[in-house]
């Protein structure tokens, strides 16, 4: 890392064919301010990069992470999911993940990719997400939504809905309660509060409405009381 005292933040581009270039230098152009509060840099496709920003931010000096794509590959069409966009996201990702994790920059920022052509490049790891379990040899992770003081953190991530249900077990959900619990300690919370919310309508009534409440999240919680969770 350099001695300059504001964070640098790599922004990785998305799938190339999507929303992601344009949204992405377009921010960099409204927003010229930014240099007094972060270092940016730009990672993606040499290419698509330099042509979103040609088009949307040609007054900006930002810096640019090419990422390097396998011999043969061409942008792809914008609007059509393909498996050149699929591989353009996800070594984009793995490049900015290296970075990180090398002490290169402080954080990443990550536009939009598809999962469908993350799918057909041939990648199981078809979130963000997924990704960076693997990259770092994570096993336990959740995405954690914020708006001001409030923190909502999801039992299941990139399920299909007719099975989500299904991961709702006692097991499964005391795993993220303490997960919920280490994390807000080690990020300085003294006594992390946390609120379960039921999966069915009215908590289940009773199990008249489903049995996830009474047989997986009130077990969970009552576990979870005992370790001292509060």
């Amino acid at each position: 890392m350099s001695n300059d005292p504001l964070p640098r933040v790599v922004v990785t581009i998305g799938d190339p064919a999507g929303i992601g270039p344009e949204v992405v230098a377009k921010a960099i152009a409204r927003e010229p301010d930014l240099p007094a509060v972060c270092r940016l840099v730009i990672a993606g496709p040499a290419p698509v990069v330099r042509d979103a920003m040609a088009a949307f931010a040609p007054s900006s000096d930002v810096q640019i992470e090419t990422v390097t794509m396998p011999d043969g590959w061409s942008a792809p069409t914008p609007r059509i999911a393909s498996a050149e966009g699929g591989h353009a996201s996800v070594l984009t990702i793995e490049h900015a993940i290296r970075m990180a994790t090398r002490g290169d920059v402080d954080a990443i920022a990550t536009a939009p990719i598809n999962k469908e052509a993350v799918h057909m490049a041939g990648y199981s790891d078809i979130g963000h997400q997924e990704i960076l379990g693997r990259m770092t040899g994570v096993t336990e992770i959740a995405t954690m939504l914020m708006a001001g003081r409030l923190r909502a953190i999801h039992l299941t991530t990139h399920v299909p809905f007719a099975e989500a249900a299904e991961h709702v077990t006692r097991e499964k959900v005391l795993a993220r309660l303490r997960l919920i619990d280490r994390s807000f300690r080690q990020w300085g919370v003294g006594r992390p509060r946390i609120g379960i919310a039921a999966l069915n309508p009215h908590g289940g009534d009773a199990g008249l409405l489903g049995r996830e409440e009474p047989d997986a999240i009130a077990p969970a919680v009552e576990d979870a009381r005992a370790e001292g969770l509060s």
